[in-house]
């Protein structure tokens, strides 16, 4: 999507499958904002709680400006280009960098199924930010990024909050992921959210001067818990699996706990017929 050579690179990756996929790629443009491949979904819906897709997805871009003309802020733009040419842009305005040094949320994402002909496979060649391994089986894998100035970290946070922290420098920008697993497998779709809002908002309202380590782990987790409710809403009413199936079966796999009864197997032979009927066609919202 993007004409312009980047100067540097970095990708998310995660393992899958014994292989390496790219979960997004960072570019550092020469004039310091940074692009971000999103590895785009395969389907927009109108409405993303929906079960029902509407228009294939050819490419998305989310860029984050260094905004040299503004003395007060950042933008940030996600940019949707759908079949035939139609695009959908948001745009977020935030004060976190320049006026308060603190973090900007970029966006946040359940990832679909990985393992699958859609997925980029990593070629080693560029600096990544690695999560590590996921049996997509049993679980799915959670992210939200998060933008701060350059010798800006992302410090020690309590471990009450249950995520994982990866960061790393890229030009002018400190990226920040915030990750962790949930307990049901990967689905054949994901959902993302963007947060948005225009400069006037930023400048008369302080929820858009951006966020501490706390508030970001606070702000990551209130998203993590919505997403994943309406996660699960879109797989109930596709499978109709509920979320206290999933509960069940997911202390099943993470505890190894004896209640593999009748129904937790019903609702695995689903899952698995499920996968199988949509096998080659995975991607995400």
């Amino acid at each position: 999507m993007a004409d312009r050579d980047p100067v540097e690179v970095l990708r998310l990756t995660i393992e899958t499958g014994s292989t390496i996929r790219k979960l997004a790629t960072f570019n550092l443009i020469e004039n310091g904002d940074i692009e971000i491949d999103f590895k785009a979904a395969l389907w927009h819906r109108d409405d993303p709680n929906s079960v029902e897709r509407s228009t294939k997805i050819i490419a998305e871009q989310i860029s984050i400006h260094s905004s040299r003309q503004s003395i007060t802020g950042n933008q940030i733009t996600r940019t949707r280009i759908l079949e035939g040419g139609e695009k959908r842009r948001l745009v977020q305005f935030t004060k976190a960098l320049k006026t308060n040094n603190n973090f900007a949320p970029v966006y946040y994402r359940i990832f679909p199924h990985l393992d699958n002909a859609e997925t980029e496979i990593d070629d080693g060649l560029q600096q990544t930010i690695h999560l590590g391994s996921i049996d997509e089986r049993h679980f799915s894998v959670i992210a939200g990024v998060y933008v701060a100035n350059h010798d800006r970290k992302f410090g020690p946070f309590p471990l009450r909050y249950r995520c994982k922290v990866q960061q790393r420098s890229l030009g002018a920008f400190n990226l920040v992921i915030l990750y962790s697993f949930l307990s049901f497998p990967a689905a054949e779709d994901g959902t993302a959210a963007f947060p948005k809002s225009s400069r006037d908002d930023a400048i008369q309202h302080p929820e858009f001067d951006g966020l501490d380590e706390i508030g970001s782990l606070r702000d990551f987790e209130n998203v993590r818990n919505h997403l994943r409710q309406n996660y699960c809403q879109r797989i109930e009413d596709t499978t109709g699996i509920t979320g206290e199936d999933w509960t069940r079966i997911g202390k099943f796999f993470a505890y190894g706990m004896p209640d593999a009864n009748e129904r937790v197997k019903a609702h695995l032979s689903k899952i698995d017929r499920w996968r199988r009927n949509v096998e080659g066609r995975f991607g995400g919202s």
